[in-house]
């Protein structure tokens, strides 16, 4: 069973296509034989206006915040796959290295 949160995003409307844009923050789905698993991206280059590059984001381990890794994780995606438009990150206050954590809302 689905928890809330999964079926929130299971429940939204089909992302539009047009308001997708370079530098905003996607959730993507990635289909395995037997399971579905999220990541967060960027946009950042729009081959046409159903398919993007994006960079991948990875969860901090231990918090509910995200960073870019070290070495770059970028792929094509097609808007199939995008579950959700996410609303602009919020950046963490602090060090430098802290500064580099999103958080969604």
């Amino acid at each position: 069973m689905p928890s809330e949160s999964e079926e929130e995003v299971i429940n939204e409307e089909p992302v539009n296509p047009e308001h997708i844009n370079i530098g905003d923050f996607l959730l993507i789905k990635f289909e395995k034989k037997k399971t579905v698993i999220h990541y967060i991206a960027k946009v950042v280059f729009k081959y046409s206006v159903t398919e993007y590059e994006v960079l991948y984001l990875g969860k901090k381990a231990g918090s509910s915040k995200f960073i870019f890794p070290i070495v770059e994780d970028k792929a094509s995606v097609d808007v199939r796959d995008v579950v959700l438009q996410l609303p602009k990150p919020t950046f963490s206050k602090g060090t430098s290295r802290t500064s580099s954590l999103y958080s969604f809302s």
